[in-house]
């Protein structure tokens, strides 16, 4: 499910898992289900890890449920694995193996105000069959544990805690000038700036805190610039308009979704990292800022 520019904290956990998993056992045998698009990020060079391309797009969630519940099963009991990982919080309904489900969170159950109707429905029923389905559920916190056991009536016997890890970081950052330039854009000079980093999605607060923002400016008289790095989601447009009204065309940098080399060097420098999330069920860049 990994859609490179577009997935977010999902993908680099699986790149993360796969990574580490290649340095720790040489012994076991690793099925990569990937796409065409995706099999360039997990960049495993092991006898004992092999990728199986499925012929489908990442980028249409219709298609790549078809695929996962019709097509997918059998390509699992056809190469023989033992057991089956899902990674991203869905499973396939009729599959001949065991599998572990790693469950992000449940968003659209505790705050289905925050999701678009189709999706909410989706969500819902997924997360209902699929943590039935599991034989294992990785839960990502303790927090995200309780809401799984709650939300969904499952046993928490059947749901082990393990968090999210942080890659190590490289000492020497290439064309840090470059970057840098790029950052400030054509602005005279650099400049402080507050950062928060994630997927535009409303329970992420931006609303909230483009008002904040806009208030020390006006209050405190701050000459920090807010920048916003990562992929935009259904609350992209809220988050537009909400600049607009407040007037921060010229104070608010919003760069996309970042390379990792260049997101490392944008963490490094600011002054602030701002993160006023109304759900989470980890908070990935909390801790990839921490890092800094």
């Amino acid at each position: 499910m990994a859609v490179p520019g577009e997935t977010g904290g999902t993908q680099t956990y699986l790149q993360g898992l796969i990574e580490n998993l290649a340095k720790v056992d040489r012994h076991n045998e690793y099925y990569l289900f990937v796409t065409s698009c995706n099999k360039g990020l997990f960049k495993i060079e092991q006898k004992n890890f092999k990728k199986l391309i499925c012929r489908i797009s990442s980028k249409f969630l219709f298609l790549r449920v078809l695929y996962e519940q019709v097509i997918l099963p059998f390509r699992v009991w056809r190469n023989k694995i033992d057991i089956f990982h899902f990674p991203a919080s869905v499973s396939s309904l009729f599959l001949f193996c065991p599998s572990v489900l790693t469950l992000h969170d449940i968003t659209p159950l505790m705050s289905p105000e925050l999701i678009p109707l189709i999706l909410r429905y989706y969500w819902k029923f997924a997360y209902r069959f699929s943590t039935r389905r599991a034989d294992f559920i990785i839960a990502i916190s303790h927090s995200a544990k309780d809401d799984i056991a709650e939300f969904l009536a499952i046993s928490r016997q059947k749901i082990r805690v393990i968090y999210h890890g942080n890659k190590v970081r490289s000492s020497e950052i290439k064309d840090k000038d470059k970057i840098i330039s790029n950052l400030y854009q054509d602005r005279k000079g650099s400049f402080p700036y507050i950062l928060w980093v994630g997927k535009m999605y409303p329970h992420k607060n931006l609303s909230r805190l483009l008002r904040a923002y806009s208030k020390l400016i006006k209050t405190r008289h701050i000459k920090h610039r807010l920048v916003l790095c990562g992929m935009k989601g259904w609350g992209y447009s809220s988050f537009i308009e909400t600049v607009k009204e407040l007037k921060l065309q010229d104070k608010v940098i919003f760069k996309g979704y970042v390379p990792d080399d260049e997101l490392e060097l944008i963490y490094s420098n600011a002054s602030l990292f701002v993160f006023p999330s109304l759900s989470e069920g980890f908070g990935l860049p909390i801790l990839e800022a921490m890092s800094y």
